[in-house]
């Protein structure tokens, strides 16, 4: 072997790694484009997904945020009951199957009840806790014995639930209604909202539905009614009214042998004197529209007379002030008499105190009525006790109109 044959062997090899080399630049190359392009494809279908995903996103979060109000406000819209109805209406006549139709008085007497039975919890406000299922039972029997023994012909019932969560769904109107045997019926609902959230708190103690109203009851049949809503007070908070209720002012004309006699429900603002007024004023309109027929007006008008010994810092509450209440004077404009002389009651005010009935120190509810119906007695009926925090007040009328 010489040594001329070396470098053309080493030649040979050097030719052949160029060789591979350039193989090996070529599939790499290849391979590059390749997995680059299907790279490329994915990145990009990523992106594209990301973007989807976010766009998706984006629009479920748009109907979100677009969708919570709609939501919220269906929700305040049940809460707070709806739009109120047409500031006066008719309001809805409902005959019992109990009871018979007198064409008159029994015994030439008409008797008058009106009462505040401040919804069958007793004389004390139910905000620290639920008054117990028996309880109200026993205390709307109590109210049905009371009044069944002075066997009226017309109740004027205030703070009536008809079907409220705070008093377990009970229907006082019918079962009053039935347990006195007097066959018509005349509600109005005053306070009927999806969910009232007081008292605040605990939230257990809130009053949950409520449907709260007023009530004529009559052994006499109904000819015609009319309603008139009170409007809230401009100094609560907006807020605030939206949950209140609506105070009213409702007449039923009762067909009484061969009379009709107007009967005016009322319930007047109770803890602002401006509203409270205005209430009074749109009564006496709401009365003048129904001129020409007998008429007794009876409820609470939550102030007292204007010579009353004590008008503002009640013992029961300090901060009521009815030094400038002119709703008494405003109501005698009606030109009706009140069962309650001023002389009698100014000679002996206790007398005649119905609030509050646990320890009674001023007079909130009245009945007035026309001359031609001629009064044999009128009083506060103190045999009622603490059944309401209200006492109710009666009258007897002798009935010799033919």
């Amino acid at each position: 072997m010489g040594n001329g044959s070396l470098p053309s062997y080493v030649l040979g090899i050097k030719r052949g790694l160029k060789r591979f080399e350039r193989m090996s630049k070529k599939i790499k190359s290849v391979e590059h484009e390749t997995w680059g392009s299907k790279g490329r494809n994915a990145l990009n279908e990523t992106k594209k997904s990301k973007k989807k995903s976010l766009s998706h996103r984006k629009a479920w979060l748009a109907g979100a945020l677009l969708g919570l109000p709609g939501l919220l406000g269906v929700t305040a819209y049940w809460a707070v009951g709806g739009l109120p109805g047409a500031v006066e209406q008719p309001s809805p006549v409902i005959e019992g199957t109990w009871g018979e139709v007198d064409p008159a008085p029994p015994n030439g007497m008409l008797k008058v009840v009106t009462w505040n039975m401040h919804y069958g919890v007793g004389p004390y406000d139910d905000f620290e806790e639920r008054v117990p299922k028996e309880q109200v039972e026993n205390i709307l029997q109590g109210m049905i014995d009371v009044l069944k023994s002075y066997n009226p012909d017309i109740v004027l019932l205030q703070e009536v639930d008809f079907d409220s969560s705070r008093t377990y769904g009970i229907d006082q109107m019918r079962l009053l209604a039935e347990g006195l045997n007097l066959r018509y019926m005349v509600p109005t609902v005053t306070w009927k909202k999806g969910y009232i959230p007081f008292p605040y708190w605990p939230i257990s103690n809130h009053y949950g539905s409520m449907n709260n109203g007023q009530v004529i009851l009559s052994r006499y049949p109904v000819q015609d009614t009319r309603q008139i809503r009170f409007p809230k007070p401009k100094a609560n908070p907006w807020w605030y009214n939206l949950f209140y209720l609506d105070r009213h002012a409702t007449m039923a004309r009762l067909k009484i042998g061969k009379a009709f006699v107007n009967v005016f429900n009322v319930h007047l603002e109770a803890f602002d004197v401006p509203n409270r007024m205005v209430h009074a004023e749109m009564l006496l309109e709401f009365f003048r529209k129904q001129a020409g027929y007998l008429n007794i007006v009876a409820g609470d008008f939550n102030t007292v007379p204007p010579k009353a010994k004590l008008r503002h810092a009640f013992p029961d509450e300090p901060d009521q002030d009815m030094r400038k209440d002119e709703t008494f004077m405003i109501s005698t404009m009606m030109e009706l008499e009140e069962i309650v002389s001023p002389e009698a009651y100014y000679a002996d005010e206790a007398r005649y105190f119905t609030f509050p009935s646990f320890a009674p120190n001023r007079r909130l509810d009245y009945l007035w009525f026309s001359t031609r119906l001629k009064l044999q007695e009128g009083r506060v009926m103190q045999e009622a006790g603490e059944l309401s925090d209200h006492l109710p007040v009666s009258a007897r009328f002798e009935w010799r109109i033919k």
